[in-house]
């Protein structure tokens, strides 16, 4: 298990290697909410003005490596700051009870496979592919008429402006990057589609599994799901998966994640 030791959830706590959970309760001013910590702690809480723009009141945010700076002037609040821009803050919005139209979202998207599978299955929605290979992303935007935009300028936008696509788009960039859980939070994302690179686990490859860059990333992908609240995931693989010998390791990191992770049959396909 020590391959993700680093990518199991972390404590509850405001000082080392802070991270908290913390209910929205009413918009102080542009940037500030009044929240509370463990239910009843009331918390000032400083975020970048877009992305304050878009919690309502009652959102339970996810915060990560937030600065403490101590009780506000009338002493009624601790006041932390949230810096998604400078810093290496990170901030989740947590599903609401009441959504939006369900986005449908695919990591790993290459040509974006899954997005054909749910037009076939007439299942509606807004898609958002992300796509690491900046030749591969423009291809699977112009196939679907999606924007493209970076992680990075999609992230800005939203912590700047309070905007996201809300048409779908295809994200160019690494889905272990923070910034990317951000978005998917605020657009309320309950489910995912993804096709891990299949190299690490395939017969033909070199097996790496966990221990190679691209094995991991599946395992960050649990990580950060469940952190954003992500009920559900319909995972691609390959058949070398089933018998490779850190199947059962990646099996028991989901459940540690809140997930069970069920290996259906092979589907051959032609």
């Amino acid at each position: 298990m020590e391959l993700l030791n680093d990518l199991l959830p972390r404590k509850e706590g405001l000082h080392m290697f802070p991270f908290a959970k913390v209910c929205c309760k009413e918009r102080v001013n542009d940037s500030t909410w009044l929240a509370t910590y463990q239910q009843s702690i009331p918390i000032l809480v400083i975020f970048p003005t877009g992305f304050a723009s878009v919690i309502q009141n009652g959102d339970e945010i996810w915060i990560w490596d937030f600065e403490v700076k101590g009780l506000c002037s009338d002493k009624s609040a601790l006041e932390i700051v949230v810096d998604l821009v400078n810093g290496p803050a990170r901030a989740v919005i947590r599903p609401r009870k009441h959504s939006l139209a369900p986005a449908l979202v695919e990591l790993f998207a290459g040509m974006g496979s899954w997005s054909f599978a749910y037009k076939a299955m007439k299942i509606e929605g807004k898609h958002y592919l992300v796509e690491r290979e900046i030749e591969v992303a423009k291809c699977c935007a112009k196939t679907h008429c999606l924007p493209i935009a970076t992680i990075d300028e999609a992230f800005v936008m939203l912590v700047e402006n309070g905007k996201i696509p809300i048409n779908g788009c295809v994200f160019h960039g690494d889905v272990g990057n923070p910034k990317l859980w951000t978005i998917l939070s605020v657009l309320g994302v309950r489910h995912l589609t993804l096709s891990p690179p299949c190299q690490p686990w395939s017969s033909v490859g070199k097996r790496m599994g966990l221990a190679a860059k691209d094995g991991r990333s599946w395992a960050e992908v649990f990580s950060n799901a469940a952190s954003t609240g992500v009920e559900a995931l319909v995972c691609e693989s390959v058949p070398g998966f089933k018998t490779h010998e850190h199947a059962k390791l990646l099996t028991h990191f989901a459940k540690q994640c809140g997930y069970s992770l069920m290996i259906g049959n092979i589907i051959h396909s032609g």
